[in-house]
């Protein structure tokens, strides 16, 4: 397997598990697919930092695609370190909301709220392996459009005021990041 593809292939896994999630059959638990491709995510990310902090930046371009006409991830010492420290906030996290989840969602928008958080891990990593501004903005917007559905999971009046509040500072931010691209 070519290096260059470990940089998109941790995304792709985070963002197959959560387009089956909704499609599992009721005994396999979501928690589990969740973990399941948390963990694989991590193990395709590990060699990618490895072979970055030995030898240097990894440049993808999707499709084959040059940069000016499609979509370039730069794997560099930098994004490397941003998405170890996606997996080292969101791997604990994950395994805390396993055995918390049950007190504060309904069961039947666990398979929501797995989803919604591969989706924002995913935008997270994809973040940090952007090229240009305008990449960046689109994860900007999956991250906080992730975020804020995550919030509205649990249907209590605080979360949805939550949920507003953050959606107004979301569009806020990415109008501002939106005109600073043009």
């Amino acid at each position: 397997m070519m290096v260059a593809h470990l940089t998109v292939l941790p995304q792709l896994v985070l963002l197959l598990g959560a387009a089956l999630l909704p499609l599992r059959p009721r005994w396999l638990r979501a928690e589990n697919i969740a973990l399941a491709a948390l963990g694989l995510a991590f193990a395709l990310w590990l060699p990618l930092a490895q072979r970055v902090l030995s030898t240097g930046p990894v440049s993808y371009h999707l499709g084959g695609w040059p940069p000016a006409v499609g979509i370039e991830v730069v794997s560099d010492t930098l994004s490397v370190y941003f998405g170890g420290i996606v997996f080292l906030l969101s791997l604990p996290a994950a395994t805390f909301a396993c055995s918390s989840l049950a007190a504060e969602v309904p069961i039947a928008a666990h398979s929501s709220f797995w989803t919604l958080y591969l989706l924002l891990v995913m935008s997270l990593l994809a973040l940090s392996l952007a090229a240009d501004l305008f990449n960046t903005y689109v994860f900007i917007e999956i991250s906080s459009l992730a975020a804020c559905a995550l919030i509205a999971t649990v249907n209590r009046p605080l979360n949805i005021e939550a949920t507003f509040k953050y959606l107004i500072l979301s569009t806020v931010g990415s109008g501002c990041i939106l005109m600073a691209t043009l």
